[in-house]
């Protein structure tokens, strides 16, 4: 019987219940707040990651129905002929081309993401390439040359967080925006 009723006190007096009562807070001086340096450095919050673009996400959801009803399907990662394209792919671009099967007809787009401090390299890129600014048809459009095969000059159209090539310049407001 001791026994148990010294469990039963250690039980009741192992652990105090907290208190609810406030804890006073002091509330510095005008003064102190203006002219005080402060104590401590604050990194800034990390930029948010956007999602990765894909061949789903590149264009405007009503462009790529709209390609869908005219019989183009998309194949990922293809960049047919375009070397401009073709280097914006091996550079980690996603590269996307819509076609009709068993023909000729084809959309290719392929999107870089552009960092801070890369935007005059890939400018050199584009002069290379025979890209000139144009903003035509939209602002940022670099025109390429024409394409024998086709007959269309396709574009590049350079922003600030990315770069994106289209085979036709007609699709350049199918964009999706950048995040």
């Amino acid at each position: 019987m001791l026994l148990a009723g010294s469990l039963m006190l250690a039980g009741c007096t192992s652990a105090p219940e907290p208190t609810a009562s406030p804890s006073p807070t002091a509330s510095p001086s005008p003064s102190a707040t203006s002219t005080a340096p402060p104590t401590e450095t604050s990194e800034p919050a990390p930029a948010p990651v956007p999602e990765p673009v894909t061949c789903d996400t590149v264009l405007t959801p009503e462009a790529t129905s709209a390609l869908a009803e005219q019989g183009l399907e998309l194949r990922e990662g293809t960049t047919p002929g375009y070397p401009l394209a073709e280097q914006f792919a091996a550079a980690g671009g996603t590269a996307c081309t819509w076609s009709v099967r068993q023909s000729d007809i084809f959309f290719t787009v392929v999107q870089l993401p552009v960092a801070d401090g890369e935007h005059d390299a890939w400018a050199r890129v584009l002069a290379e390439n025979g890209y000139t600014p144009t903003d035509d048809p939209v602002p940022g459009a670099h025109t390429g040359p024409v394409e024998p095969g086709t007959g269309i000059a396709p574009i590049a159209i350079v922003e600030t967080t990315r770069i994106t090539f289209m085979s036709a310049p007609a699709h350049a407001t199918d964009l999706a925006p950048a995040p």
